[in-house]
C-alpha cells in the first residue's frame, strides 16, 4: 500500500524552499512527530487549508468517469478495479492506493493544475517533492534577432 502526506505550502515559503526541500521535509515530518504548541504554530503558518469541497468538486470534474463517493472528509475513488482513498484533514492530505500510475495520474497531474506550492512526503520511503507546476511553452517567437559580427 502506497501512502502519501501531501501539503499545501503558503506561496512565500514554497518560493523561498522550492530548491530547498531537504529543509521542508525535515520541517513537516518533525511537525507530524511532534506535540510542540510552538512547532503546530509555525505549522498553522506555513500550511494552508485544505478546502475539502474544492477537492472533491476539482477531482469530479477532472475525472467524471471514476465512482466517487464522498463520506465526510474522506474521499474514495474507483475505476476497473483500481482504487484512491484520500482524507482531508484542515492542513493535510492523506493518500493510499496500491497503484502508484493512479495517483500520479489521478491527484499529482490535478494538482500540478491547480496551484504549485503542494508538497509531498511518500511515507514508507521517506520520499519527498513538489508537486511541480506545467510549464507553459511560449509559442510566440521574438521577431528580432541579435548577430555578432565577431
Amino acid at each position: 500500500m502506497l501512502e502519501y502526506m501531501i501539503f499545501w505550502i503558503k506561496p512565500e515559503f514554497s518560493t523561498h524552499y522550492f530548491y530547498r526541500s531537504g529543509i521542508m521535509f525535515r520541517f513537516l515530518v518533525e511537525c507530524e512527530d511532534s506535540n510542540n504548541d510552538d512547532l503546530q504554530l509555525q505549522f498553522d503558518y506555513v500550511t494552508r487549508k485544505f478546502p475539502v469541497q474544492d477537492v472533491i468538486w476539482l477531482l469530479q470534474r477532472e475525472f467524471p468517469q471514476f465512482q466517487w463517493e464522498v463520506e465526510g472528509n474522506s474521499i474514495h475513488g474507483s475505476l476497473r478495479g483500481k482504487q484512491i482513498s484520500m482524507y482531508v484533514s484542515s492542513r493535510q492530505l492523506y493518500v493510499s492506493t496500491e497503484d502508484y500510475q493512479l495517483v500520479d495520474q489521478v491527484l499529482f497531474q490535478t494538482l500540478k493544475k491547480y496551484d504549485s506550492s503542494f508538497f509531498v512526503i511518500e511515507k514508507q520511503t521517506n520520499n519527498y517533492g513538489w508537486v511541480a507546476p506545467i510549464k507553459q511553452r511560449k509559442l510566440a517567437l521574438s521577431t528580432q534577432l541579435l548577430y555578432s559580427l565577431l
